[in-house]
């Protein structure tokens, strides 16, 4: 539990922090939000979220219609009739490979023609946000799938079939595995120096595909 001196810092940050990821998603850049757990990283993104824009119309025709192969054109955000939202997906950690990046029958396996495709998360954030709340539990495998699809945008399915997704990702993930890791923390981190460094090393893979990355100091640092 947050000190009170502690949780008055965290109200103080979290606007900063919006305006950051709003500010990440405007200019396409994929970003990681690296702070302590509770100090609202989850908050702040819907927050975001909630404060963005119409998806441009340009646009509209392509997210529709991947809308449709996943059979969600009759959801609200995907109506004709209404302003299409910029797509916003939030897969759970447990997510499968197939579930990230879509499905393909071909004609020959299932008599489809010339192929049935069913859109993975990666799609149905096209043109809009993929949001991965704690990365570093997702399956390494599944991740790899997600950093190839960021610099090709799209996805390579069996047979060669390419199929949009080109989106900004953010992510969040804990300083330490207690998640109390920070220099002006009043919560003890009760994690030893060897674990946090094996921490890190695990995941400095996935890291070094962000070149934007939000912490709590220079959250503050912007305050000053």
């Amino acid at each position: 539990m947050f000190e009170t001196e502690s949780y008055l810092k965290k109200l103080e940050i979290i606007p900063k922090l919006v305006d950051k990821i709003r500010e990440a998603i405007d200019n396409h850049e994929h970003t990681l939000i690296l702070m302590p757990a509770g100090t609202g990283k989850t908050f702040a993104v819907r927050n975001a979220i909630a404060k963005l824009p119409p998806l441009q119309k340009k646009y509209e025709d392509e997210v529709r219609n991947i809308a449709e192969r996943a059979g969600l054109l009759k959801i609200e955000p995907y109506n004709e009739y209404n302003d299409i939202r910029i797509p916003f997906r939030a897969p759970h950690h447990t997510v499968s490979e197939i579930g990230m990046v879509g499905l393909i029958f071909t004609e020959k396996e299932y008599r489809t023609f010339p192929y049935t495709w069913k859109p993975g998360e990666l799609n149905l954030a096209h043109r809009g946000v993929l949001f991965l709340d704690e990365v570093n539990e997702f399956k390494r495998n599944v991740l790899q799938r997600v950093f190839e699809a960021m610099k090709n945008k799209r996805t390579i399915l069996k047979h060669n079939y390419e199929f949009p997704a080109d989106f900004t990702l953010i992510a969040t993930m804990d300083t330490c595995p207690c998640g109390n890791f920070f220099e002006t923390s009043k919560t003890k981190c009760i994690c030893l120096p060897e674990t946090i460094k094996k921490y890190y090393a695990r995941t400095e893979f996935l890291m070094s595909y962000f070149k934007n990355i939000i912490t709590f100091k220079n959250l503050e640092g912007d305050q000053q």
